[in-house]
């Protein structure tokens, strides 16, 4: 485990829950703070592009027991809080933006599919789905292009298709799904990727400029997010050709000063930031609800006339903490144990000789 890069997933984690707080509360603090807890999921891109490609570099798996690996790791978890999303609507409960559910929208959601729901909206049931479909993305192209037994042909393969996607989205008219598929922010993988081959490199960097450098790195890209934040405000958003120059750069430079840090020495050490970048995936599916729940809950009992803001905010990020955290314990890693168990068993039970 890469301590630093685990950390950053604690903290990338929470910019989306604090981007989503302000969201709920109706708050808008100025100077682009509304809108720099997108940068998170940006981190979490170049992150994920990061461990693929670190953590396969032996090519002891086959491609489909990656993909199998990285469905059960991504696939139980979601279509669980999914599906409770599901069910709150139908039961008639406040859930996220919903204005209807289909059937369709269900099942697409489950295959990881981009789609216009049935009310017309582009975001999945549990609407920070949006990010999974990319991930699946990457991971049904990553897995492909194993039989290559080399990643550097693999990190240059991959940087083709994605730019050449970002190409055809601008040149032709497409369908929602397609069109999602060929965004230009799919290159933030690629930047993880190429960050893995670097960081298994010796270090060239005379340690002694290598700490102040990755901080350096570190803390300017932070302040660039911060500013293209306060600067492009909505537009963080769309067009994501824009979100991925403004927070894929940015991004990109913290990873890779947090890899910097760690390749000399300099490791993240506290238990309690290491077990919430552990749980980052929890609380990332957990928060929607959970800071929702506390808005209106705010509303309903009048604090928002007698208590600040603040203190709303503070408790929407306390509880999802512990409710993520909770659903980290108590049902993620549980849950993914028991998928891994199970496949386990049945690929063993199919390598063993028939009975004569």
């Amino acid at each position: 485990m890469v301590k630093n890069v685990q950390v950053l997933r604690c903290f990338a984690a929470f910019a989306v829950v604090f981007r989503h707080t302000l969201m709920w509360f109706g708050a808008d603090p100025g100077h682009g703070f509304l809108y720099v807890g997108r940068v998170g999921v940006d981190v979490f891109f170049v992150i994920s592009g990061f461990i693929m490609f670190h953590t396969t570099r032996d090519f002891a798996r086959t491609t489909r027991e990656y993909w199998v690996d990285r469905l059960v790791r991504v696939g139980p978890p979601y279509w669980l809080a999914s599906s409770v999303m599901s069910a709150m609507w139908f039961a008639g409960l406040p859930a996220g933006n919903l204005t209807r559910v289909c059937g369709r929208d269900v099942a697409l959601d489950f295959l990881f599919v981009p789609h216009l729901r049935c009310d017309g909206d582009g975001n999945p049931i549990l609407s920070v789905g949006w990010t999974l479909n990319y991930e699946i993305y990457f991971y049904v192209l990553f897995g492909l292009l194993f039989f290559l037994r080399s990643q550097l042909k693999t990190l240059v393969v991959l940087l083709f298709v994605f730019t050449s996607g970002s190409v055809l989205h601008h040149a032709l008219r497409l369908s929602h799904t397609a069109s999602a598929y060929l965004q230009p922010i799919t290159l933030e993988f690629v930047a993880g990727g190429a960050l893995a081959l670097l960081y298994r490199r010796p270090l060239k960097l005379a340690r002694a400029w290598a700490r102040p450098t990755g901080i350096a790195s570190m803390v300017l890209g932070v302040v660039v997010a911060l500013v293209a934040a306060a600067v492009f405000k909505e537009r963080t958003a769309e067009p994501i050709a824009i979100r991925t120059l403004v927070f894929g750069v940015p991004a990109t430079m913290i990873v890779a000063g947090a890899l910097l840090l760690e390749k000399v020495g300099v490791v993240a050490e506290s238990s309690i930031l290491l077990f919430f970048g552990a749980a980052s995936y929890s609380v990332y599916l957990a928060h929607s609800l959970v800071v929702q729940g506390v808005a209106l809950a705010y509303r309903a009992l009048g604090f928002a006339d007698r208590v600040p803001a603040v203190v709303g905010w503070g408790v929407a990020l306390l509880a999802s903490a512990l409710v993520g955290s909770a659903f980290h314990l108590w049902v993620e890693k549980p849950l993914v144990a028991m998928m891994r168990k199970l496949l386990h068993r049945n690929r063993f039970e199919e390598a063993q000789p028939l009975a004569t």
